[in-house]
């Protein structure tokens, strides 16, 4: 009886060692094989497609929820301001303002001037000193049209450029934009009185129907949106596009932008990086005028 037990136990006892010896390769080739490699990122390490945000001051009502926008983001952007009159009667650049642009120098937002009384190129005038017909659009002479040295016009640069330089104790970018058209003549005086102008691209889809609405996805959108932009494009993404919505939603439309852009490759960058006004600006520092 015992011998026929053995002869049980044998095929038992050689199956339980194979079982173990299996057991323990398997172990040992899990450890010798390499771990599976993470997914491929969607772009290389440090590499991305730069964009860069610009705002002017048209409808500042808007500019707290752009502003909570950008600061959720973790981007900084440009602001281009002139002293326009504000729905409150205010202007962007008086003293109620001016706590408001300290605050935003702290959070690494630059300033940028445009024409303190917001004035319009409406023609070059002959003549070997630059001058030409202006329209003013703010201020005590708002409406009327008249003839400006080109000096009266960098005077006019410089008095926005002195007041953001005031208010946020950071030295304002030596860039700035026109209002409407301007003359090839026009932005070499500019230039020729420390002021290089700035090429934009109006981010007016963030209020079209289709974001506004929400009715399709905003990542769709917003590959769409970059595919229409130029390289490196300098957007500007309001306040007075916003002039007739709803605040959050304002900020809303820019947050998704931003979110959807980041996820497809891109970056934003401060304005003082784009390469076409870098070297400018490092040879071109702000100086307080005499």
């Amino acid at each position: 009886m015992t011998r026929q037990l053995d002869l049980l136990r044998r095929p038992l006892i050689r199956a339980a060692g194979l079982a173990a010896s299996s057991a323990v390769c398997l172990a040992a080739a899990a450890q010798s094989a390499p771990a599976p490699a993470p997914a491929a990122p969607v772009t290389a390490p440090g590499a991305c497609q730069p964009l860069y945000l610009a705002l002017e001051t048209g409808h500042l009502e808007s500019a707290p929820m752009l502003v909570e926008a950008l600061h959720t983001q973790g981007v900084t952007a440009t602001f281009f301001s002139a002293n326009e009159k504000q729905k409150n009667g205010k202007t962007s650049l008086d003293r109620a303002w001016g706590p408001w642009w300290k605050a935003r120098a702290r959070e690494g937002h630059d300033t940028a001037a445009r024409t303190w009384d917001r004035v319009e190129w409406n023609g070059d005038l002959p003549g070997r000193e630059p001058r030409f017909r202006m329209r003013i659009h703010d201020g005590a002479f708002a409406g009327r049209e008249f003839t400006w040295k080109g000096s009266k016009y960098c005077e006019n640069l410089d008095k926005s450029a002195e007041r953001l330089n005031y208010y946020t104790g950071k030295p304002p970018l030596q860039l700035f934009h026109v209002e409407g058209r301007a003359s090839p003549r026009l932005l070499e005086t500019a230039q020729s009185c420390g002021y290089k102008h700035v090429n934009w691209t109006p981010a007016s889809f963030l209020v079209s129907k289709d974001w506004i609405e929400g009715k399709k996805p905003y990542d769709e959108l917003t590959r769409n949106a970059l595919k229409a932009l130029p390289l490196q494009p300098v957007l500007l993404v309001g306040t007075s596009m916003w002039e007739g919505h709803d605040g959050w939603v304002t900020g809303g439309m820019l947050k998704q932008f931003i979110g959807h852009a980041k996820a497809l490759g891109y970056c934003f960058k401060p304005l003082r990086e784009h390469p076409d006004y870098q070297s400018w600006l490092q040879e071109h520092p702000y100086e307080d005028k005499p």
